[in-house]
């Protein structure tokens, strides 16, 4: 093949990929950001165990469906992707506030843990306190409990806030 793969650092963290064998290394700084690399090197990641789990579990991503099908990281007949789901922030915001608890569950029973976990980042960067059932899933998957972070962060606000004055 030729061209280039584009990857996806979908987390809200560092991300390094070092492939020795090949005298690759990189690090994706933080969430967004984006690095193209050879059809070679992406097949090296690819038998490298670390980084195919990094995009099995959605850590990184690229956008290519005929790449992700070639690698199996999608069926072969899939349209969209159904392997690995990322959302974005407005999916993110209608999981959190409109969705239904039967739709939500459906739908994240999908993604992967570590988007859960972007997930309950968002509710609590942006103060979205979701139904109880919502809040319990979350915290289930991923061992966060949003009301009591949204709480302590008021609280540390307020002492800061205090302190000021």
């Amino acid at each position: 093949m030729e061209g280039k793969v584009t990857i996806v650092n979908t987390i809200n963290a560092r991300v390094g990929v070092t492939l020795p064998d090949i005298h690759f290394s990189h690090t994706w700084l933080k969430k967004g950001d984006k690095f193209s690399v050879s059809h070679d090197i992406f097949d090296a990641m690819m038998y490298d165990t670390g980084s195919h789990n990094m995009f099995e579990k959605g850590i990184l991503y690229t956008e290519d469906m005929e790449v992700k099908k070639e690698y199996g990281l999608e069926p072969e007949d899939a349209e969209e992707p159904v392997n690995i789901i990322i959302l974005n922030e407005a999916q993110m915001k209608r999981y959190l506030t409109v969705m239904p608890f039967h739709d939500f569950k459906e739908g994240l029973e999908k993604v992967s843990n570590e988007q859960i976990v972007l997930l309950a980042q968002y509710a609590i960067d942006n103060k979205i306190t979701p139904s109880i059932d919502k809040k319990k899933y979350i915290q289930d998957r991923a061992m966060i409990d949003i009301y009591k972070v949204i709480e302590e962060n008021q609280k540390d606000e307020e002492a800061a806030k205090a302190a000021k004055k």
